[in-house]
């Protein structure tokens, strides 16, 4: 295996560079003739004038350590047709594939249930377990892979999707998946689409991360729309009514992607996505406001809650009802706070204890 040590440095630099069914002489000089080489146990001890191997690549077998720690494995079985990575589903867009599950037990891999067929979903839904996704990624039609998935990376990944947990698959286990890449939708080429398309595709995307949020899958949804807003701001060379209609979009995705952060209890990301609305994007939006207060209320942040509500109020009077409710959450909880700092020095004066001078 290449990066294993099987065969000295300069000879695997030199495999590293054949295609398959190429046949090749390689000499490395004396100084780099020898190395560590676990497959080569014959090699001798000393090279004086170097060495020559004679070397045919029969075949790549391409494996993948997704996080470089063998949590989770992606072996090439069979060739697809295709390049990577410009022919991979890099992006979010529907797949379809056939399926194979099963339980790894020590060294064996027993099936569970039927192999599925037929699959198509979309990517980055939580359709499926994050492993496979990710590895579905970087498949090219027409190839075969191998993936090897600790729990983490499969059925018992956090937070959970929208994929059931198959029967016969104990608590704990590992897991493989069998899967071939039949095909996928291409999705809109943001470098060569015209504007109207771009502006749609995002458009989608945003009403997909929507449907995600409403199922609750809030870091699914958080990541759709950061992406989306990124993308947006990298657009160049618009019109006056496209650069109003991509700022509108890339606001209500930032809006969105603040709400999501605030269930995951991100608040200092949410501030974050709000602050770039107000500062770059509509410096009189109301809801900008109104989000960011809110998670300046959890963060304790008092006077920054308070002048956002108030700023608030005074960008858009409707929203002067929920930003009260808002101001006397806060009041509430600044009595908390001054009764708990009073509580806790009335105990420390009730031992004795003195004050610095």
């Amino acid at each position: 295996m290449l990066g294993a040590a099987d065969l000295p440095p300069s000879l695997e630099a030199a495999v590293c560079s054949m295609r398959p069914g190429e046949r090749v002489s390689v000499y490395c000089a004396p100084a780099c003739a020898l190395g560590a080489a676990k497959a080569l146990p014959e090699l001798p001890k000393a090279a004086p004038h170097g060495l020559e191997w004679t070397v045919e690549l029969l075949d790549i077998v391409q494996v993948r350590d997704m996080y470089g720690d063998g949590s989770l494995m992606k072996r090439r079985v069979r060739v697809g047709a295709g390049e990577f990575p410009v022919d991979c589903p890099i992006n979010d867009c529907t797949v379809r594939i056939t399926l194979s599950t099963f339980v790894i037990r020590g060294t064996e891999r027993v099936p569970v249930g039927d192999a599925a067929p037929f699959i198509a979903f979309e990517l980055g839904t939580g359709a499926q377990p994050p492993g496979l996704e990710s590895s579905i990624r970087l498949m090219v039609p027409g190839e075969t892979a191998l993936i090897t998935a600790a729990p983490r990376h499969a059925y018992e990944a956090q937070p959970a999707g929208a994929w059931l947990h198959p029967p016969g698959i104990p608590s704990g286990c590992s897991v493989a998946w069998e899967v071939t890449l039949i095909g996928f939708d291409a999705p809109v080429n943001w470098h060569r689409a015209e504007v109207t398309d771009i502006l749609a595709d995002a458009m989608r995307s945003k009403d997909a991360g929507v449907a995600l949020f409403k199922q609750q899958h809030w870091a699914l949804a958080r990541t759709r729309f950061e992406a989306v807003a990124t993308k947006l701001a990298g657009l160049r060379g618009l019109d006056g009514n496209e650069e109003a209609e991509c700022a509108l979009l890339r606001v209500a995705c930032l809006l969105n992607a603040a709400a999501a952060a605030q269930r995951l209890d991100d608040h200092a990301g949410a501030v974050a996505h709000c602050t770039t609305v107000l500062a770059k994007l509509d410096a009189g939006s109301a809801k900008a406001m109104y989000r960011r207060g809110v998670s300046h209320i959890a963060m304790g942040n008092w006077e920054q809650a308070t002048a956002d509500f108030e700023a608030a109020v005074t960008a858009d009077p409707s929203s002067a009802p929920d930003c009260e409710k808002q101001l006397l959450k806060l009041r509430a909880a600044q009595r908390g706070e001054g009764a708990q700092i009073k509580g806790n020095l009335g105990g420390f004066l009730s031992r004795g204890g003195k004050m610095d001078a």
